[in-house]
């Protein structure tokens, strides 16, 4: 028997009469209960007859409050999204940005009785002629199926138009500037040349602590002064910009294992003492921008991802070892860090990971172009059979 969602039916194959069978019970309008059972030559006919069984037999509620699409976004976050997630979680977040900025401007002002799929087509098709990646649209279309099978069970609708939306094709994508890059990390000597090109620039030193200590770019960039304890070279990592531009603000890190304390070489420690001194010079006194980041501003204000990444290829750029992005610096951290012998658990912890599973398949590269672990054991063992 086919597993399918609550309240979608089941669906099974008849052998001894080669058809296919579908069933699905149902509450009408009255409050009773109705059990209808379909036949066909296929799946996917059995499984029309189904979803017709359910848009007119189905009793759906009528409410005051939840009557759009925005109302129904709204209502979802608010309660479940909010319960199953946290409110301060990453993937709140993530969720809460899609459906306020681009859902609800989108498609809110529609009845929940009228939506259908083609208004999510034309939705998908405007935000890939926009600039919007096939990647964020599909995330698109998951929150606002996410939000409507919860309405099913509410019985604010009767049905997901979301789930049979069209993907506009690959040809909306074409001719893109932004494509998926293949992250790198650097040897010892590309981060020695790369750490002496940083020190020349102001906010240079936040990707230095980046390299040594792997924090992500919106932690290190979210760090405060109080967060840092020179004498004993120790900082802690406890919140992260999140969003961009008008919507970046600051908030707790990716996940409750990324709220973490990192000890920092004492060079680096006496580098950062020196940096602090120099920002109180250059401070604007007075400002109302003035958050206390360690790495900020002039007026004292947070900094920007984008210009993060600029400075990162220009110090790249003077230490000549090609095209490099901030994300990078924390794959080098891992990988020079694992070829010095430390363990994956060791470095998933200072990584912020609850585990050693993303340091294994995504952050550790190997650095070498041999692999010669295989030399010592194996000499001893032929040598030794001489």
């Amino acid at each position: 028997m086919s597993r399918r969602g609550n309240g979608e039916g089941s669906i099974f194959y008849e052998s001894s009469r080669a058809r296919w069978v579908g069933l699905i019970e149902l509450e009408t309008a009255d409050g009773s209960r109705i059990r209808r059972k379909v036949t066909g030559r296929t799946k996917s006919v059995v499984a029309e007859k189904l979803r017709r069984i359910r848009r007119d037999e189905i009793h759906v509620r009528g409410s005051t409050s939840v009557r759009t699409v925005g109302d129904l976004l709204e209502r979802w976050l608010t309660t479940a999204a909010v319960a199953r997630l946290g409110e301060q979680s990453s993937a709140f977040g993530d969720y809460s940005f899609t459906a306020r900025h681009h859902l609800t401007p989108g498609l809110g002002h529609i009845s929940l009785r009228q939506l259908h799929p083609e208004h999510v087509d034309d939705y998908l098709a405007a935000k890939a002629a926009d600039g919007y990646s096939r990647s964020t649209l599909v995330k698109h279309r998951s929150v606002l199926g996410q939000a409507l099978r919860w309405g099913i069970k509410r019985r604010y609708l009767a049905w997901d138009p979301a789930s049979l939306a069209e993907m506009p094709p690959a040809s909306a994508f074409e001719g893109r500037r932004r494509h998926n890059r293949t992250p790198r990390a650097l040897t010892a000597d590309q981060a020695r040349a790369f750490c002496r090109a940083a020190e020349r620039r102001g906010n240079g030193l936040a990707l230095v602590l980046s390299l040594v200590t792997g924090l992500r770019p919106g932690e290190v960039t979210a760090l405060t002064w109080d967060d840092i304890e020179l004498d004993s070279g120790v900082v802690r990592v406890r919140r992260a910009w999140k969003g961009t531009g008008e919507h970046r603000v600051l908030g707790p890190p990716k996940t409750r294992g990324s709220i973490r304390a990192v000890s920092i070489p004492p060079s680096l420690a006496s580098k950062l003492r020196t940096h602090r001194a120099v920002q109180r010079e250059l401070r604007t006194p007075a400002t109302r921008t003035d958050l206390g980041l360690v790495f900020a501003t002039r007026s004292g204000g947070g900094i920007d991802s984008a210009n993060l990444r600029k400075l990162c290829l220009e110090i790249a750029t003077d230490a000549e070892i090609g095209h490099l992005a901030p994300y990078d610096l924390r794959h080098t951290a891992a990988s020079l860090l694992s070829d010095a012998g430390v363990r994956n658990e060791l470095l998933a912890d200072l990584l912020g990971h609850v585990d050693t599973r993303m340091v294994e398949r995504h952050y550790r590269h190997r650095l070498t172009d041999t692999v010669d672990v295989a030399v010592g054991p194996m000499s001893a063992l032929l040598d030794g059979g001489a």
